[in-house]
């Protein structure tokens, strides 16, 4: 049985994709001159990282495991304990440090890196399918 604070993530991550997904359907063109268009990128891939995260933190929380003290961390452990694979664990500690970027770094975001990434969202599909696959073996 999936765990409510697991299930509300999942959720709150789908949503978050499929604006992602729409966001990603307009021209590279019109993203990069639409500033509202690149707020709801940046909120929402944010937000998809960060469910990712909580999701790992409980996890490991639940496994007894140390939680670690950086969240490409949480990415490796997830990986370490078979959680998610290592090409997972990859590109998900890509987006992490894009979420550094857009959080820390805010005055230097490159909208066309924020574009590519929007042509990657299967990454977060994937992770949704092998959290819900870790669950399923849990019984």
């Amino acid at each position: 049985m999936l765990p409510e604070p697991i299930k509300k993530r999942l959720e709150k991550l789908d949503v978050a994709i499929k604006k992602l997904e729409e966001i990603g359907s307009c021209s590279l063109d019109d993203f990069l001159v639409d500033w509202k268009l690149q707020d709801i990128a940046l909120r929402n891939i944010q937000v998809s990282v960060e469910c990712c995260l909580d999701i790992g933190t409980y996890i490991l929380s639940k496994l007894g495991k140390e939680i670690p003290d950086t969240y490409v961390g949480i990415i490796e452990k997830l990986s370490d304990y078979s959680i998610i694979d290592k090409e997972l664990s990859s590109f998900l500690k890509d987006y992490v440090k894009l979420r550094n970027i857009i959080v820390h770094e805010y005055l230097s975001i490159d909208f066309q890196k924020i574009y590519n990434f929007l042509k990657n969202l299967h990454i977060f599909k994937k992770y949704s399918q092998s959290i819900l696959s870790y669950f399923s073996k849990q019984g």
